[in-house]
């Protein structure tokens, strides 16, 4: 299970100020063994967990250890080209509940003050590439700033979100 699951941080120094993790629901089309997939994925990818997500109808999640950005970006990014790779020809685009979290560590305020203000500046965009309707944006990723327009941005609206996610 994700909770059980013995998660290692992983970096390629002693820096732990920051770190990130993400988990990756696949769906996989009909016809195709998910559990075949389900193993290559994991036979070749380092650094990762697999778990059952009920949201699935023929997927899983592939969830990595949390690591430091210098690790991902030495070490990890190799490791996305290979789930691209191995899923490519099984990949369900058609359905819609397989999907991407990127989890911040939180022992930085600051940087996830800083991270939440962003996601709010490109709401418009996030919203778009997201391919949710409003129901479910409300109810799994809330925007803070709802009715602002980007124009409308300012030093005081950043300084009302950083004091809500403080």
């Amino acid at each position: 299970g994700y909770h059980s699951s013995d998660f290692e941080f992983m970096t390629t120094n002693d820096n732990r100020n920051i770190g990130l993790g993400f988990e990756l629901e696949v769906e996989i089309r009909r016809g195709f063994d998910k559990m075949d997939y389900a193993e290559t994925i994991y036979n070749n990818v380092n650094g990762i967990h697999l778990e059952d997500d009920c949201s699935l109808n023929n997927g899983f999640e592939i969830i990595t250890n949390p690591m430091s950005i210098e690790y991902f970006e030495e070490e990890f990014v190799a490791e996305i080209d290979t789930i691209v790779e191995e899923m490519a020809g099984a990949y369900n685009y058609d359905h819609n509940s397989a999907g991407f979290h990127v989890h911040v560590t939180k022992e930085t305020p600051e940087q996830t003050q800083n991270l939440a203000c962003l996601v709010e500046y490109f709401k418009e965009e996030l919203t778009e590439i997201s391919d949710r309707e409003e129901g479910q944006l409300k109810r799994w990723a809330a925007f803070y700033t709802n009715g602002i327009e980007k124009a409308e941005f300012d030093n005081a609206i950043f300084n009302k979100i950083k004091d809500e996610i403080s």
